[in-house]
């Protein structure tokens, strides 16, 4: 009797563990802000309250994007969550790295990436293309402090950005 309590315990806390969902849901304007902010003080101020704070709020929450080429996902990477740091710090967290493997576009979209600043052809040593970018910066803002999202590599190459919650 015992054995048969255990077993269906058990039973009962692994599908309970593992039954948790995952949302994924696509980011709006002001989570695109809040991504693109630095928490980030200078040597001798106080430490920001109330950036502090909103940022703690996300501990649980993993923020992504993805690169799609004609509704197909090609590269899925993190984006980190911002925290109070240094500047060096926070300057380099919403540049990312990725390579796109280049039989799977078309030729109009090849010729568009070759002629990017941000993209370079790597060929492998056994004859791999790939066009990849050492520092794409997905977030800048401008002199008015206003957001802009780098989310378009080509006509048909587009970032998408979400965030993934535990339900």
């Amino acid at each position: 009797m015992k054995k048969i309590i255990l077993i269906i315990s058990l039973l009962v806390s692994f599908l309970y563990t593992n039954g948790q969902e995952i949302i994924k849901t696509e980011l709006n304007e002001a989570e695109l802000v809040y991504l693109s902010k630095d928490i980030a003080k200078s040597w001798g101020a106080e430490t920001p309250d109330n950036d502090l704070i909103n940022s703690t709020k996300n501990n649980l929450i993993t923020f992504q994007f993805e690169i799609v080429y004609d509704d197909t996902v090609l590269y899925r990477g993190n984006i980190d969550k911002p925290i109070l740091s240094e500047i060096s710090f926070g300057m380099y967290r919403t540049i990312v790295q990725f390579c796109l493997d280049y039989e799977t576009l078309d030729a109009e979209t090849k010729l568009k990436l070759a002629e990017s600043k941000e993209l370079s052809l790597v060929t492998t040593e056994s004859g791999n293309k790939y066009y990849c970018a050492q520092r794409y910066k997905l977030f800048e803002n401008n002199y008015k402090n206003e957001l802009t999202v780098n989310d378009t590599l080509s006509d048909k190459i587009h970032f998408k950005f979400y965030k993934l919650i535990e339900n």
